[in-house]
Formats: structure tokens, sequence, C-alpha cells
């Protein structure tokens, strides 16, 4: 299975983190990679996937598996969800930065969490036309092309009600999901309950949801490389209570203790949080 990522043209980088691909082996032997169920994580982005290969299946919820569109977004996940591939796989995908899929879908974005949509129920004819595009395109970098394209010409002017909003998620980033909802809500000039209605329309989930979610992600940048792990002095300083209450965390964003972070299940979500890729994650452009 091999993942590859690159950053996005400059003028979409404030809004997208970066698009990437996910192929299985070219050769003529089974990927092992794809022959069992992985888990994704949460990370508080929303994804635009398209699959050049054969549609994958995922698992809303345990014992049920559906089949991915061809092109589609994936809403904010607030819980791990279950993944399968095939050989045939060949995805192509945009991840958008905390925030940022609001520009190019509208809102209210919580209405995709947790959820798969067609790109075509929410881009209509636009939707269909880039998918029929795709379709005539083989090789990664033209694919990507089209996509990038396609955002550009979609891309909504930021708005003043957009701002608080995007002052309030890199507040989170940059203090790794540590600051108060209060405190937010204060650094932005509005209520508290202003906030979490804000948010849910615009990042798809609350501020509460979403700081969880960063702090979780803190922890996966934190992670030593030589595999020893000291859980109480990385909770103290991912700001967990203890020990106890960051592993329960981990759970519950990743339904495997931290222990289990190794095992083949968990094999695609690692891809996604290299160390590359947290430091995008942790260090937006300004």
């Amino acid at each position: 299975m091999e993942y590859v990522q690159r950053t996005p043209a400059a003028a979409l980088a404030p809004l997208v983190e970066c698009l990437w691909s996910l192929a299985g082996a070219r050769a003529s032997v089974p990927d092992a990679a794809l022959a069992h169920e992985h888990r994704v994580f949460p990370d508080g982005c929303v994804e635009l996937i398209y699959h050049a290969g054969a549609p994958a299946l995922w698992s809303p919820s345990p014992d049920r598996w559906l089949e991915q569109p061809r092109l589609f977004v994936v809403g904010q996940i607030t819980r791990p969800f279950g993944f399968r591939a095939t050989n045939a796989l060949h995805s192509i995908g945009v991840r958008f930065r905390p925030g940022g899929a609001c520009a190019f879908l509208g809102d209210p974005l919580d209405a995709l969490t947790d959820r798969t949509v067609a790109l075509a129920t929410l881009w209509g004819e636009a939707g269909e036309r880039l998918s029929n595009e795709l379709r005539c395109e083989s090789e990664l970098e033209p694919l990507w092309t089209r996509l990038e394209s396609a955002l550009a010409a979609r891309i909504a002017n930021a708005t003043r009600a957009r701002v608080p909003v995007a002052a309030a998620v890199d507040r989170l980033l940059a203090t790794r999901g540590g600051e108060s909802i209060e405190a937010l809500a204060a650094h932005v000039g509005w209520s508290v309950r202003q906030l979490e209605r804000a948010f849910l329309r615009q990042v798809g989930v609350t501020p509460k949801v979403l700081a969880r979610t960063i702090r979780f992600q803190s922890i996966l940048a934190s992670l030593p490389s030589n595999g020893r792990i000291d859980w109480a002095g990385l909770a103290w300083d991912c700001g967990f209570a203890d020990q106890a209450h960051l592993i329960r965390e981990f759970r519950r964003f990743t339904g495997a203790t931290p222990v289990q972070i190794g095992d083949p299940e968990l094999e695609l979500a690692r891809r996604f949080v290299s160390d590359d890729r947290l430091r995008a994650y942790f260090n937006p452009p300004c």
C-alpha cells in the first residue's frame, strides 16, 4: 500500500492541508495490507475523495458496511470508523484544514458529520461534471490538478462571519486543544453559545469536540520514535488530568489502547499521522 501527498496550490493552502493518493500494490500478488479491516481516526478535517480504482467499503457502525460513492465528501468524524479496500484501490483525496471545507461546500457542515455524501448531492451538476472529468484522467498529477481547479472555481470569499471561527480554530491548534471554550469565546469576542453555533455550521462539530480531537492529535505528534513511552509524562505534556484520562481518550478516538498502536488494523491510520503530516496540521500557513 502506497501513500503519497503534496502541498496544495498557494491560493488554496490557507484552507487545504494537502492533496493525497492511496494505492494498493501494483504487483500481481495480493497486497497483504489491504486484506483486512482498517480503522481511520478523527482528526478534525473534512475530506473530498475520488476512487479512481474500485470503490471501498466503510463501516459507520459495527457490523454495517456500505460502499462509498465514486466522488464524495467525508464529513467530520467523531469516532473511528472501519475501512475495507481491494487490490484495485487507487484513491485521490483533498484534506481540508479544520474549518476550511466550508468555503467550498457551504454550511451547515454538521449535516455531514459522521457521514459520507456524494459530491453531486452538494454541488449538483458541477459535482457530476467533475466526476466525469476525473474519469478521463489516469495519472496522479492531472487528477490532482482537476481537483484543485474545481476547488479554486468554487472558493468563497472569506466573510466577516467566518473570521471569528477561523481565529478560534487557529487558537485551538496553537494551544494543541488546551484553550478553554470560555477563553476561546472571549478571544473572538463572542458568547460561548454563539461560538458553538458557528462551529457546528462552519466546522461540523462543537469547539469542545474539536479541542478534544486536536488534543488527541497532539498525543500522536508526541509519541517517541523509539517505542519507549512514558505515558504519565505524555499525559501531563498533552494536557490530560492523568494517564487514565489519556488512555480513555485514546480508546475513544482509535478504538484501541495506546499499546495497540502498532496493530495491523491501524496501519492505514498510521500512514495519515506521519511526522510531516502532523507538523503541517499544527502549523497552518498564515
